[in-house]
């Protein structure tokens, strides 16, 4: 089946990421809200273990494992190893790890799933957030404050397009 797919904007020009996706989960209409970067392959039937976690329990935010994607054929680098967990000290350190828990601390901002009625309730993100980064940490903290929680979806595998200095296609051409 496909999407039903609406284009939003706003009538003063871009306003920023954080602006953007919170716009978007403002004017969703389904069940449950996703966030994917748009340079991410997700594998097939990606979704289904994020949507099995998200009906078990409404606040809650579900990550998935995530890849490498091969950006010249827009597939999974096989063997490419696999993130899902992360967290962040004091000092801003981001850290990746794996342990048998399913449950993170933090989520990896650009790829993120939960309940509509959750981002309702919850308010979506900090209104104060214009760019990147901070959604990571402030949307999971009020989540596990407010009795939610934050779960990996192990079969749940999307590719990701990491930024390298070796290849010039996947550097930010923007400043922060």
């Amino acid at each position: 089946p496909r999407c039903r797919l609406r284009v939003l904007r706003h009538d003063d020009g871009p306003r920023g990421l954080m602006i953007a996706k919170q716009t978007g989960g403002d004017a969703a209409t389904g069940e449950f809200i996703g966030f994917y970067d748009c340079h991410v392959a997700p594998r097939l039937e990606w979704h289904k273990e994020t949507l099995r976690l998200l009906k078990e329990k409404s606040r809650r935010l579900v990550i998935p494992m995530i890849g490498a994607l091969n950006i010249d054929t827009w597939d999974e680098i096989p063997n490419g190893g696999f993130v899902g967990k992360c967290w962040v000290n004091f000092n801003a350190d981001w850290w990746w790890y794996d342990d048998e828990s399913p449950y993170s601390p933090v989520i990896s901002g650009g790829l993120v799933a939960t309940t509509r009625s959750w981002w309702q309730e919850s308010g979506g993100f900090d209104p104060g957030m214009h760019g990147w980064g901070g959604e990571n940490t402030e949307q999971p903290i009020r989540t596990w404050l407010c009795g939610g929680d934050v779960v990996r979806a192990r079969s749940s595998v999307v590719a990701h397009m990491w930024r390298t200095e070796k290849d010039k296609r996947t550097i930010a051409r923007y400043k922060i």
